[in-house]
């Protein structure tokens, strides 16, 4: 039951072969352990539970590699617990098929055959003392086994990672700790302009989300994903050389609105964000969210960020068109002063059917063929692809409608675009971490070019 999902990892390329035969062989010894406690003890709970614990985690794990090849690390753990039940009921919907249900069965069935065939037989007759030798025996190599390299079986082996991730997770309360922390900073910096614009200024950073360039018109995509910004392709700024730090939304935005790299995150707790660094400018600051900020014990690190703002707009809604409505409240309701304006779309967050309405329902494989098609791809994965696609198509009408309403609202603005992280599209099996030039380089560029003096230590 605990060895079959062990054996993934010798198709991990992050886990030496040493370590996974360790693996493997403690999760035999736990199974050995698992069949005398069931076998030789009378009650009937003790391996039902024990079942259900190693079963949760084995089912996680398998099913991570089905769908995208690779083994759950800590940090993916981390975002199962962080999320919030809407975004897991879409997920599951979303790659939910025939393959998962098959191995569900594959797997719960030989499970649950040998619990009932081990209450059906005859137990032996054994004294407490050698039902105790016995399990002090096989527990003593359980220890023997993880002796010398427990650190690293421990954070590799699935069952055991699991459960001390979710430990961890619940006993961390990170989001009061960071505000508190945060809150104690005072940080040493100055932020002076020297723009000879007397008019009101407003800058707006739009956060997309699951948004990969290869699948946008802009970027040479062959279906126009992009048709609204394309027209005004001219009038805009197109960066081809900014890359994600992270591919999960929590962690990519420490290192984006904040002076934290990759691998160093110190600089979140103490430099200002670039939210701080407006504030101090003078200006009003404002997030408005479509991702809630509220999820299972905060979304972290976007939801310290946007605290930092002095106007805070957490919506919730499946497609993006609530974040029209509240940018066009905010910009009624100006006070002619300079703003900074943080907007974090839903953009192509899975199910991605669900992030556009019936009327983006454009794209259809069998009419505008797909521009990577090949043999590898079923009838499904195209719909997945086309619904994709059809997200985007509606995040271009957002962004585009957000560019209308500042411009039209204000004579001096400005508005920048970028995306937490990609997704990919069966155009590869293989999962890249690439470290590049981040928004956070851009952000600090943008307001030096625009007369900002920025100094900080």
């Amino acid at each position: 039951m605990s060895t079959f999902p062990c054996i993934l990892y010798f198709f991990d390329k992050y886990t030496s072969s040493s370590v996974s035969q360790k693996i493997v062989l403690l999760s035999i010894v736990i199974g050995c352990l698992f069949f005398c406690i069931a076998f030789f003890l009378k009650t009937k709970i003790i391996p039902i539970a024990i079942a259900f614990i190693i079963i949760i985690p084995s089912l996680i794990l398998i099913s991570s590699f089905l769908i995208s090849g690779g083994l759950f690390k800590r940090s993916d753990y981390d975002v199962i617990f962080a999320t919030n039940l809407g975004e897991a009921n879409e997920f599951v919907v979303s790659f939910f098929n025939y393959k998962f249900l098959l191995l569900i069965s594959i797997y719960i069935i030989p499970v649950l055959y040998m619990l009932v065939m081990l209450f059906k037989l005859e137990k032996p007759s054994l004294s407490i003392i050698k039902k105790s030798i016995m399990t002090i025996i096989i527990i003593l190599f359980v220890l023997f086994i993880v002796k010398g390299s427990g650190k690293k079986i421990g954070n590799k082996y699935y069952v055991i990672d699991f459960y001390k991730s979710y430990l961890a997770f619940i006993n961390n309360d990170k989001y009061n700790q960071w505000i508190k922390k945060k809150n104690k900073l005072n940080y040493d910096y100055i932020v002076k302009s020297d723009l000879k614009i007397k008019g009101t200024k407003t800058f707006v950073v739009i956060i997309g989300e699951s948004l990969s360039k290869s699948h946008m018109q802009l970027y040479g995509y062959s279906r126009e994903t992009n048709p609204l910004l394309f027209t005004i392709r001219n009038d805009l700024f197109i960066f081809h050389d900014v890359i994600s730090p992270a591919v999960t939304t929590i962690d990519a935005l420490m290192y984006a609105l904040t002076f934290a790299k990759y691998g160093n995150t110190e600089p979140f707790f103490k430099k200002p964000s670039i939210i701080n660094l407006f504030n101090s400018a003078g200006y009003k600051t404002i997030w408005i969210s479509n991702q809630c900020l509220q999820g299972n014990r905060n979304n972290i690190t976007h939801g310290v960020l946007a605290q930092e703002c002095q106007q805070v707009y957490d919506d919730n809604d499946l497609t993006d068109q609530i974040v029209l409505k509240r940018l066009s409240d905010v910009i009624n309701n100006h006070n002619h002063k300079d703003t900074f304006i943080v907007i974090h779309l839903k953009g192509s967050h899975t199910k991605y059917s669900m992030r556009y309405p019936e009327s983006f329902n454009y794209f259809n494989h069998s009419k505008i063929p797909i521009p990577y098609e090949n043999n590898y791809l079923n009838e499904r994965n195209k719909q997945i692809i086309d619904e994709y696609d059809n997200s985007v198509r509606f995040n271009d009408y957002i962004v585009t409608s957000i560019i209308e309403m500042i411009k039209n609202k204000n004579d001096y603005s400005w508005i920048i675009y970028f995306s937490d992280h990609g997704e990919e599209l069966f155009e590869f099996r293989i999962c890249l971490v690439i470290i590049g030039k981040t928004f956070q380089d851009i952000c600090v560029k943008y307001l030096l070019l625009y007369g900002y003096q920025i100094n900080i230590d």
